[in-house]
């Protein structure tokens, strides 16, 4: 069952960085995206890529729905081996604010 937390907003041409940390556990694997909880009405919504050059990271893009894009989740391992760390980029490439919450399912 998923489960769906956090409320957030990101003002147009913003992104934001989150990172989770969970204990390491051998074939344990979190399920986390983002869910749009405003409506857009950014002329010309639809699927699309986003590229973040203009935000520092070059060579970075992804498919975006109405203008919300999000990462693929990647993680890593930290230092003492004891917790995966899993990061997610979240870009407002629209002209408002849009507010999202988070959804998780563990497999």
């Amino acid at each position: 069952m998923a489960s769906e937390w956090g409320h957030n907003s990101l003002a147009p041409g913003q992104a934001a960085g989150w990172f989770f940390s969970r204990p390491a556990q051998r074939g344990f694997l979190p399920v986390i995206s983002v869910r749009p909880t405003s409506p857009d009405f950014t002329p010309g919504a639809g699927w699309s890529y986003v590229g973040v050059g203009d935000l520092g990271l070059e060579g970075i893009s992804f498919p975006q729905f109405l203008h919300l894009g999000v990462s693929t989740l990647w993680s890593s391992l930290s230092p003492d081996g004891n917790e995966n760390v899993y990061y997610l980029l979240v870009i407002n490439d629209g002209n408002q604010t849009v507010e999202y919450a988070f959804v998780e399912a563990d497999l």
